[in-house]
């Protein structure tokens, strides 16, 4: 969208961030025929996320490690399985990973194509409900060492928190004026929430805020009482620092930070990247977590 950055300020290295995903391969993989006896599209769904990729020899090596092949392979994978049901998306990721332990090579390399896409916080594809199956199954892999287990259970627990569709946790922050508010309070009375956190040092984060700023329908929806828009520092940043930023933010959001930083160091929410954006319902349900840019262009527009 114009005028917004398409990566994050992230506080881990993305190993291959900026490289163009979904790289074209010579040759695509074939896909399985659906039965016309499906006629419900979740069912035709998650028939081709269960047999997407029957026709993958794992143990061929051309293919499985070739990175062109595999990442558009499975990019072209995420197009279907958002589209099966919550079994048929279970049960295509279980068939995904046990085909691919024949190898443990391939199995590993799989890995790495589904951390990229799904799990890193500057990738286009990303999908924390999406990646949520795998990193329970990696948890339990016999063919991952138990460092890798311990990290990939690591990132399950961090992904259950805030999750969509559940209430958001509530936290307690100072606002501009030094008055100690709750995010419970900030949302009160209003129909929906985007809640940001953000870092004062973050460039993303102020081209962000100025999108957000400038954008004519949510200035009205502000002023119309239905939309409330929380801006949060969520880390133990100098308080000359934080208020200098804070006073460059418009006067109807809802501006505070995060006393001893207590939002981060006991990951209340877990901030990989910044800004990291959630929407919220009057009730404290999170709508959309970790909005990627396009969200954010639609709510803006």
């Amino acid at each position: 969208m114009a005028g917004l950055c398409l990566a994050a300020c992230s506080n881990q290295k993305s190993s291959e961030a900026g490289k163009p995903m979904g790289v074209a391969a010579a040759t695509d993989l074939l896909l399985p025929q659906v039965p016309d006896s499906l006629t419900d599209p979740g069912a035709r769904a998650s028939f081709l996320a269960l047999h997407f990729w029957d026709a993958m020899d794992w143990k061929d090596r051309s293919r499985s490690l070739d990175t062109a092949f595999m990442e558009q392979s499975f990019a072209n994978y995420l197009t279907v399985l958002p589209l099966a049901d919550s079994l048929g998306r279970v049960n295509g990721v279980d068939a995904l990973l046990h085909g691919a332990s024949a190898d443990s090579s391939a199995y590993a390399f799989l890995v790495s194509v589904v951390d990229k896409y799904l799990g890193d916080p500057n990738s286009p594809m990303r999908d924390e409900e999406l990646y949520i199956p795998f990193l329970r199954a990696f948890g339990a892999s016999s063919l991952l060492d138990g460092a890798e287990k311990a990290r990939y259970a690591s990132l399950l627990e961090d992904a259950m928190k805030n999750r969509v569709g559940r209430k958001a946790a509530n936290f307690t922050f100072m606002d501009r004026e030094g008055r100690r508010m709750t995010l419970r309070e900030a949302v009160a009375g209003t129909e929906e929430t985007i809640v940001m956190f953000y870092d004062p040092n973050c460039n993303v984060c102020e081209a962000t805020e100025r999108y957000l700023a400038s954008s004519e329908k949510l200035n009205r929806l502000i002023g119309e009482g239905r939309l409330r828009i929380v801006a949060i520092d969520p880390f133990d940043t100098d308080p000359g620092r934080w208020k200098a930023h804070a006073d460059s933010l418009p006067r109807n959001w809802t501006v505070g930070r995060s006393p001893g930083g207590r939002i981060d160091s006991e990951e209340i929410y877990v901030i990989r990247a910044t800004p990291a954006i959630y929407l919220l319902d009057s009730a404290m349900t999170v709508r959309i977590k970790d909005a990627r840019d396009d969200e954010i262009a639609r709510w803006a527009s």
